[in-house]
């Protein structure tokens, strides 16, 4: 059980930190909806911003529920994300959907780092190396895309690779009860 754990983390870990490769195409963000440079690296800068204040504080929220349940809620949120970047041409609009999943993805790593320190501590590098082969991946892979074919075929493969992700945890990973003993009762 063990490696299915790991595999289906791992796939979870990579798909959605490839959803932040975006940071390599921002000048196609710019050039699709019509927007300065600096309007269109607001994608990056408003999720990493939102992901540096909820990290402080989600995680420890998010990891009373069950895990299996909470990880399929997180990529369902990137996955209808992007979906509809697919199809939106109006800025503010594909902006505020791409900024929903910021408030997923630290507690959904952090939980799977936990998770694999609970269930199997020598493996908990692959979840970091998950998490670095999407960031580094996920850019060159997201970039490429973005040149040969455009904005929406981004999306299209970020949609894809979060489905991927959702149905190795759908099918992999154990229901898991959360942990009730949080520092801060939200």
């Amino acid at each position: 059980m063990s490696k299915k754990v790991t595999v289906s983390l791992f796939l979870m870990a990579f798909s959605l930190s490839t959803f932040l490769s975006i940071a390599g195409i921002i000048p196609m963000i710019s050039q699709y909806f019509s927007v300065p440079i600096t309007m269109a690296s607001l994608f990056v800068a408003l999720f990493a911003l939102i992901l540096s204040v909820t990290g402080l504080f989600l995680p420890s929220y998010f990891s009373r529920y069950e895990r299996k349940r909470f990880f399929i809620i997180s990529l369902s949120v990137f996955i209808l994300s992007s979906f509809l970047q697919i199809f939106i041409d109006n800025f503010y609009l594909a902006l505020v959907i791409r900024l929903i999943p910021a408030f997923f993805y630290s507690s959904a790593i952090s939980i799977a780092l936990t998770v694999m320190g609970e269930l199997e501590p020598d493996n908990v590098n692959r979840i970091v190396l998950g998490v670095s082969a999407g960031s580094i991946l996920g850019l060159s892979i997201s970039t490429q895309i973005g040149v040969t074919f455009g904005y929406p075929f981004v999306n299209a493969w970020l949609f894809l690779i979060n489905v991927l992700a959702l149905a190795g945890i759908w099918l992999l990973f154990p229901e898991m009860e959360g942990h009730q003993s949080n520092p801060i009762d939200l």
